[in-house]
């Protein structure tokens, strides 16, 4: 899937076209049941979605609701739901509120806006997987 992948970006002249390149390998793979990809509009006001395999997921995740998500994008290079609800669970047993606190903000985007089990951010968009 990878290497296909690659040569078929290699000629991705269009945004429109660079998802339906992910849309079709990962409906291609048969390993992928969910995913979505979404793109800043214009405004930098909102994330838009602009293809998914699975059910729908938001049409659009305002950048305001996204921070958390984002922030933590910023020092992950993966966001992975099964291991923010470890590392939340931790916080809690510990007593760190605070912590807690942001993390939970980061799985209820993924739970309530993208149904995601992972998360990657792009220079062209965020994309998300289950």
């Amino acid at each position: 899937m990878a290497t296909e992948l690659r040569q078929k970006l290699a000629n991705v002249l269009t945004k429109a076209e660079l998802v339906r390149a992910f849309i079709g390998a990962f409906e291609g793979s048969r390993r992928i049941s969910h995913a979505s990809i979404f793109f800043l509009d214009d405004e930098h006001l909102s994330f838009e979605m602009k293809g998914h395999v699975g059910p729908a997921p938001a049409s659009r995740i305002e950048v305001a609701t996204a921070r958390p998500l984002l922030e933590r994008l910023s020092k992950d290079e993966v966001v992975v739901l099964e291991s923010l609800e470890r590392e939340l669970e931790e916080k809690r047993d510990l007593g760190d509120q605070r912590d807690a606190h942001e993390i939970s903000e980061v799985v209820s985007i993924l739970n309530t806006n993208t149904s995601a089990a992972n998360v990657t951010p792009s220079a062209m968009g965020m994309r998300t997987f289950r």
